[in-house]
This record gives structure tokens, C-alpha cells and sequence, in this order.
């Protein structure tokens, strides 16, 4: 019996504060003040969401130097959400 392939997750979240205690996403025409770097893997037998690694509180510049490192070892490409 040949086991299903994982889906693995590349994604980026642009983030603005909310109200005092905390952020949120960012709406398409709002400026994020940080990026925070998700990358998962969903496990199909149980449907549970594996995170393998994950970076928060990240500039713009300081984004783009880890998603690059990350989707080279990776191979995936970045979904930019905001």
C-alpha cells in the first residue's frame, strides 16, 4: 500500500497591529508594519496542520532574504497573503 504525499506550505503574512493587544492581517490596501513566515506541512492521514518552521516580527528587506533562502531549500514558492 503506497502512503500519499504530504502537502508542504510556503506562505508569508504581511501584519498590522490591531487594536492594544495584538496584530492582524493586512487588508490589499493597508502597509504591513512586519512579515511573519509560516512553512507547514498538512498531514493528510489525520488532517492535522505540522509547522516545520516559522519566523515572526520580520522586516520587508529581512522577508525576502528568508523566503529566498527558504524556497531554495524547499523548493516551493511563497504565497503572499495580505
Amino acid at each position: 500500500m503506497s502512503q500519499a504525499a504530504n502537502e508542504k506550505e510556503l506562505q508569508v503574512f504581511g501584519m498590522i497591529k490591531a487594536d492594544q493587544d495584538g496584530y492582524r492581517l493586512c487588508e490589499s490596501e493597508e502597509e504591513p508594519e512586519f512579515y511573519d513566515i509560516l512553512y507547514t506541512e498538512n498531514i493528510e492521514e489525520t488532517g492535522e496542520v505540522k509547522t516545520l518552521e516559522e519566523h515572526e516580527n520580520l522586516s520587508f528587506e529581512d522577508t525576502n532574504k528568508k523566503v529566498a533562502e527558504m524556497e531554495a531549500s524547499t523548493g516551493l514558492m511563497a504565497d503572499w497573503l495580505s
